[in-house]
């Protein structure tokens, strides 16, 4: 699972393993997202759903887009918040 904010496309995109595909995607992109790259601080949600996910900003529902079957979410693993594009060492 990696849920991407894209600055240049000012959008915030999940993706994850699908069921009977390689990958499923879903792409948040409208007016209120744009408010997320304002260069202010701001609290991100996600709800997955077996069928869809919904985005929330600063507590508000966004969004809720529908998704195709994908894999179970490993809860096991580690969770990683971000890393750096060129090199892929996580941020601290």
């Amino acid at each position: 699972v990696s849920i991407r904010l894209d600055g240049e496309n000012k959008a915030v995109e999940y993706n994850a393993v699908g069921l009977t595909k390689d990958a499923v995607r879903a792409v948040f992109k409208n007016p209120e997202v744009e408010n997320l790259f304002d260069r202010n601080w701001h609290k991100i949600g996600m709800r997955v759903d077996s069928k869809s996910v919904s985005l929330f900003l600063d507590c508000k529902h966004i969004a809720t887009l529908p998704i195709e079957e994908r894999e179970d979410i490993d809860i096991q693993g580690k969770t990683v918040i971000g890393k750096r594009l060129y090199d892929s060492v996580p941020i601290d």
